[in-house]
């Protein structure tokens, strides 16, 4: 059963914050089954919501941060299956990792460390800035390897905190293990593409994708048959196009679908061809040369992280999430990612679930839920009268259960 398995999953990966708090843990895991809006609207009676509201309290950067190391773990376990395979296998399904961040909106007016943000639809609102680094195998499901919450009071720019943590995650496995560059892809929008990203990523010998502006200047080398150059009576097989902006590059090329050589002083000598997108045509750029149709396809996967930030919003409705404690909405947030993350796993462990949606993997868990108990209300009941008693553990009787 499919609600067997994500218990399986939250048994085996998630000791570190388990232990005595596994009643409380379990109880809200459920909650977030449920999609319910708050805490508040569970229908738990008082003396269960103070207990669960006393567990909120423990919650400190030391619990926090062992979350994200759980996000790490899961990643290095995906990590390690993929490198098992044969290098011409990682090669044709190389590691996608992305970079993007989104803007996690907060409907409540006493909220810690709120800040005035743009969000992708072009509105000022006030909220979270969450920057997201994700893994995936070629085009399987995307799990989070690191989630950085962007407090108004960072130092640091989400920039400088990508190419930070890829440095130290990225540097340790080339360090252990030995990779070809066309086997690791770090894949980011045109936001992140930077001297200092570029110069992060070159050094550690992976190959980067990203779309670059198109109003950027560069300098190309081009051929006659690619290219309308103007020869001056000297025959030359390539002639240097300079300074010249991209976009209007690409609209004189005579076979834009090709891949030119350019240089620019963000990213140095690099690759560049004309794509289609989910967002129009655009200018893709490489420090590896793909074939234009590589091109499309690893930049394509780049999307997964979009998707991810949409069902987060939309499926686990991650926006509701009512504490005025900053610490407290990290935590339950990061409880909501969680529970994305093994649905990810099991989509990634079993063929079965490969094409379902998260929603849809979210209705098959609680319709068995579902016939355990004829509804939630019982549900939340049992679960009520097992944290009362103590001899009893909610979570491995339920595991039974299923």
């Amino acid at each position: 059963m499919l609600l067997k398995r994500f218990l399986s999953f939250f048994k085996e990966y998630n000791q570190t914050i388990l232990k005595s708090n596994q009643k409380e843990i379990l109880m809200l895991i459920l909650m977030i089954f449920n999609q319910l809006k708050s805490i508040n609207a569970s229908g738990l009676s008082e003396k269960y919501l103070k207990r669960i509201y006393r567990f909120f309290e423990r919650i400190d950067d030391q619990l926090l941060e062992s979350m994200q190391m759980i996000y790490n773990n899961l990643a290095m376990a995906i990590f390690l299956k993929w490198y098992q395979m044969s290098s011409s296998y990682r090669r044709k399904h190389p590691l996608i990792i992305s970079i993007d961040d989104s803007v996690i909106e907060k409907f409540g007016k006493h909220m810690e460390h709120l800040k005035r943000l743009k969000s992708s639809d072009g509105r000022f609102v006030r909220g979270y800035s969450l920057l997201a680094i994700t893994i995936a195998i070629g085009s399987g499901p995307t799990i989070p390897i690191r989630l950085i919450w962007h407090n108004r009071n960072d130092k640091q720019s989400k920039l400088r905190l990508a190419y930070s943590f890829l440095r130290e995650w990225l540097g340790n496995l080339k360090e252990t293990y030995h990779l070809d560059e066309k086997e690791i892809i770090v894949a980011f929008d045109s936001w992140y593409l930077s001297f200092e990203m570029v110069e992060v990523i070159n050094e550690l010998k992976v190959s980067w994708i990203s779309k670059m502006k198109k109003n950027w200047r560069i300098t190309a080398m081009v051929s006659q048959n690619s290219y309308p150059v103007r020869q001056l009576g000297i025959w030359k097989d390539f002639w240097k196009v300079v300074n010249i902006k991209v976009g209007d590059f690409f609209s004189r090329a005579l076979m834009p679908n090709k891949v030119f050589s350019i240089w620019h002083k963000s990213t140095s000598l690099c690759y560049a061809t004309q794509a289609s997108t989910e967002k129009g045509d655009a200018i893709l750029v490489s420090n590896t040369n793909f074939k234009h149709k590589s091109f499309v396809k690893y930049y394509r996967l780049r999307w997964k992280i979009e998707l991810f930030f949409k069902e987060m919003k939309q499926v686990l409705l991650i926006e509701f999430t009512h504490f005025t404690s900053f610490n407290k909405n990290l935590f339950l947030m990061d409880l909501k990612f969680l529970v994305y993350t093994y649905l990810q796993l099991i989509k990634h462990e079993y063929r079965k679930y490969k094409n379902y949606t998260t929603g849809q993997l979210l209705k098959q868990i609680w319709a068995e839920l579902n016939n355990l108990f004829p509804n939630s209300r019982n549900l939340l009941k049992y679960l009520q009268l097992h944290i009362i008693n103590k001899s009893q553990n909610p979570f491995y009787t339920l595991y039974i259960k299923a």
